[in-house]
């Protein structure tokens, strides 16, 4: 019964019949082992989540330890060479937050009261960083006269 006047393909007829026929679509019900694989699942990802922020947060610290540690190095540096004092120092960050900044104090003095002056512009200048710290005493004392025939 065609009400345009002409022939029907087979196509439109399903269409206009097949409307009416349409089943209703029924969502499957989860059983228990689906639901629990679910939740296993959810706590894994936040588990990852959780070890994935831990880990940049201490990788964060560090890197900001160790450029604290170096901007102390290059104080101490400074206030040494401020003196004309030849020693270097060199820091050293420890991996576990809790110990202690090496400082180590290395070089050559005159004299033993320019030993004692520079070692304590290393504590001097540590102290007002407030980091943690311990100093390696490496300063020899050598006279000047001993010094020349060196070089």
């Amino acid at each position: 019964m065609d009400l345009s006047g002409g022939t029907t393909s087979k196509a439109s007829r399903w269409v206009r019949t097949s409307a009416f026929f349409v089943a209703p679509f029924q969502v499957p019900q989860p059983d228990g082992h689906a639901k629990a694989g679910g939740i296993i699942l959810a706590v894994l990802v936040a588990a990852l989540a959780a070890a994935i922020t831990a880990l940049v947060r201490i990788m964060d610290r560090a890197r900001m330890r160790s450029e604290e540690a170096g901007h102390l190095q290059a104080r101490i540096a400074d206030a040494l060479v401020a003196e004309n004092l030849s020693i270097t120092v060199r820091t050293e960050v420890p991996r576990w937050r809790h110990r202690p900044v090496t400082i180590d104090v290395r070089g050559a003095a005159p004299s033993p009261k320019l030993r004692d002056d520079a070692l304590a512009l290393a504590i001097r200048e540590a102290t007002r960083s407030g980091l943690d710290f311990r100093v390696v005493d490496r300063v020899a004392v050598v006279p000047p006269s001993l010094s020349r025939r060196a070089a």
